[in-house]
This record gives C-alpha cells, sequence and structure tokens, in this order.
C-alpha cells in the first residue's frame, strides 16, 4: 500500500490502484483552535488585571479625598 500525504489529508492507494482512501487529518485545525483559546483567555485576564488596577486607583483615590477632608 502507497500513500501520500497532503495538506490536510492522506491518501491511500494500491499498487493497481483500484483502492482509494482519503483520510482527513485534522490535527492542524486542532491546533489552530487551541492557539486561538489561548489568545482569548490571554486578552481575558489583560482586561480583568486593567479593571482591577483601575478600581484599585479609584478606591486609592477616594481613600485620599476622604483623609483630605
Amino acid at each position: 500500500m502507497k500513500h501520500i500525504v497532503c495538506y490536510r489529508c492522506l491518501l491511500l492507494f494500491d499498487d493497481d490502484v483500484k483502492l482509494v482512501l482519503l483520510l482527513f487529518v485534522n490535527d492542524d485545525y486542532e491546533e489552530e483552535e487551541e492557539e486561538e483559546e489561548k489568545k482569548k483567555m490571554m486578552m481575558m485576564m489583560v482586561v480583568v488585571v486593567v479593571v482591577m488596577t483601575t478600581t484599585m486607583m479609584m478606591i486609592l483615590i477616594m481613600i485620599m479625598r476622604f483623609e483630605l477632608n
């Protein structure tokens, strides 16, 4: 049985080319999904950090104003 590997598929055939099988390989697709998921998580973390930092700064400003009065 001979085979040819191409982008996202595997083509198998015998010497007389009586049987041809095409198998799709989804490894790249799964890796792309994982990368997208990682990017989304990183963006969410950045947003959370920015919101927390902003909230802390506002609380500090309020405390300082209260102490000055």
